[in-house]
């Protein structure tokens, strides 16, 4: 087995060629969350190929959790969009690490060890029912690794679609001081026993910042990187970015620190300074409440408050919507993005993206072709790429009409979707 991370990432391309499908699949797919109940973005991506799987005539049943639900017992199953699938709210989302108080966050440990249980005995009945070929787990966060242990001892297929860090904690042991002594405790043996089985386990990554990070926590499985996809209907046809408002910039997303809104607000700073003083912001999104108030007080600080406009949070459907009236999305995350699903999605729509350096956006955005990427952290740099792009319309009206085409050419679903079925098939 070659150790650098080039020889495996070489070794992954090559094994991932394999037969077209010859049968149709019965797949169990697991994860914490799923629409309409979503945080991130996985969970749009999620649903996206298992209705795609479904089109291509797959039987999908998903098990997700109960989160968002005020009935937590007797949940009917419900049907998928498309047909071809089940969704079976069965799993317990445990957020017990939000107890501060000390005797009630070791009665929600013992609490959430029931969980645990309640989760594997409920995946290993649903895998005797279902009789899936393979069990295709996208994110167990908040929910634990004890699905997992049902699909072992069924001596099942497992593939992990890998769209963010959370399997990287169990890989390393993680322990969590927020959790109860017991759950700490049982949850490090639960990792430790079911390492060696996770690191040879196939799986897919969305991006090759993904890929590489879970290299180097020691997956060594069968891997393939497949980008997450959008459906020819979100596309915008012959963009006009000069019908747009270009002097509003947008943001979409967490309003927390590592999403690096503060960022914006300092480079429309120094471009006011410049005697640019006609930039705004709009801010869809919530978020952590000690953020927002260190937000709030730059925008009072720097004499912004008609020119920033908290929009609150969306729903996907109505952030879609609003792509048209933007020009520019900026991105200036100072975390690892492991994608950004919201990037293509307002490329799709004729957006320009301006992105950080951080993770997988330099994957995304062509710099100077489909976009424009900053260095991260970087104020200064942030506020020349806006600059650059208000000053030139002619730049900004070809950046945008190259996002749309980019997006179309590398991120179409229909093709991802048959890149995901080929992955499954190919044990």
């Amino acid at each position: 087995m070659p150790r650098s991370i080039s020889a495996r990432l070489k070794q992954g391309c090559t094994l991932i060629k394999v037969q077209p499908c010859k049968k149709k699949m019965r797949l169990l797919v697991i994860s914490n969350l799923y629409p309409p109940h979503i945080i991130g973005g996985y969970e749009i991506a999620c649903q996206d190929f298992c209705e795609g799987l479904a089109r291509l005539g797959h039987q999908i049943e998903i098990m997700t959790s109960n989160y968002g639900l005020s009935n937590r017992s007797n949940l009917p199953d419900s049907p998928g969009a498309n047909g071809g699938q089940v969704i079976k709210r069965l799993l317990n989302f445990n957020d017990s690490q939000k107890a501060k108080d000390r005797f009630l966050k070791k009665w929600l440990g013992i609490k959430s060890v029931y969980f645990d249980l309640i989760n594997f005995l409920v995946t290993f009945y649903e895998i005797l029912r279902f009789k899936p070929d393979v069990v295709y787990i996208w994110n167990l966060a908040f929910v634990s690794l004890s699905p997992i242990i049902g699909a072992v001892i069924l001596k099942k297929k497992i593939v992990f679609h890998l769209e963010d860090y959370w399997l990287g904690a169990a890989l390393r042991f993680n322990q969590n001081r927020n959790q109860g002594v017991i759950e700490e405790t049982l949850k490090f043996i639960l990792n430790f026993l079911l390492r060696r089985t996770i690191v040879k386990t196939p799986f897919i990554a969305l991006s090759e910042y993904i890929q590489k990070y879970y290299l180097n926590q020691g997956m060594r499985g069968r891997n393939s990187v497949i980008y997450n996809g959008l459906s020819e209907l979100l596309f915008i046809r012959n963009p006009q970015p000069v019908t747009r408002n270009p002097k509003t910039l947008l943001y979409g997303g967490r309003l927390i620190f590592d999403k690096g809104v503060h960022l914006i607000l300092e480079a429309m700073n120094i471009l006011q300074n410049e005697g640019l003083t006609d930039v705004s912001l709009d801010l869809v999104g919530a978020g952590e409440e000690d953020y927002l108030h260190y937000l709030k007080n730059l925008i009072q600080k720097y004499g912004l408050e008609k020119r920033v406009n908290f929009l609150g949070l969306k729903t996907h459907e109505e952030t879609m919507a609003l792509y048209p009236i933007y020009s520019i999305i900026v991105v200036p995350s100072v975390w690892e993005e492991p994608f950004g699903l919201m990037v293509i999605e307002a490329m799709a729509r004729g957006c320009v993206p301006i992105v950080s350096n951080s993770g997988a956006l330099p994957e995304i955005v062509k710099d100077g072709k489909s976009g424009l990427v900053f260095r991260k952290g970087e104020v200064s740099d942030l506020a020349e790429k806006i600059k650059q792009l208000l000053v030139n319309q002619s730049v900004l009206e070809q950046l945008g009409a190259n996002a749309v085409a980019d997006i179309k050419d590398r991120f179409d679903l229909e093709s991802k979707t048959k890149e995901v079925e080929k992955f499954l098939f190919g044990f």
